[in-house]
């Protein structure tokens, strides 16, 4: 089906891509160039992008930061976690008459 374009039956249905209405050997060639282009290069090039742009989150930062201040609690002997990080006469309880239908997990 490779002679003529006008006298071959497969290029009297053919179906413009939309870049040459004349040629369809041109059309197919655009269409797949574009397709090529748009969906391989593009995701390439998103995925690229995407791994090495900065940690604009901190994610990196904060475990970093968590993992320097237990080496300095470690080192200072200070508990890991400290007791008192909220002051307790900030904290608000409720009485103990509201609390006896509940069950207090520690």
């Amino acid at each position: 089906c490779f002679q003529c374009a006008s006298t071959c039956h497969f290029f009297q249905y053919w179906m413009s891509f939309g870049y040459s209405d004349e040629n369809y050997y041109e059309d197919s060639d655009a269409h797949h160039t574009l397709m090529f282009t748009g969906i391989s290069l593009v995701t390439c090039v998103c995925i690229v992008l995407f791994m090495y742009t900065p940690d604009f989150k901190d994610v990196d930062w904060v475990a970093r930061e968590a993992l320097l201040e237990l080496e300095r609690r470690e080192k200072l002997g200070l508990p890991l976690v400290d007791p008192n990080l909220i002051d307790p006469s900030r904290i608000v309880l409720p009485p103990e008459e509201e609390l006896e239908d509940f069950e207090v997990i520690l």
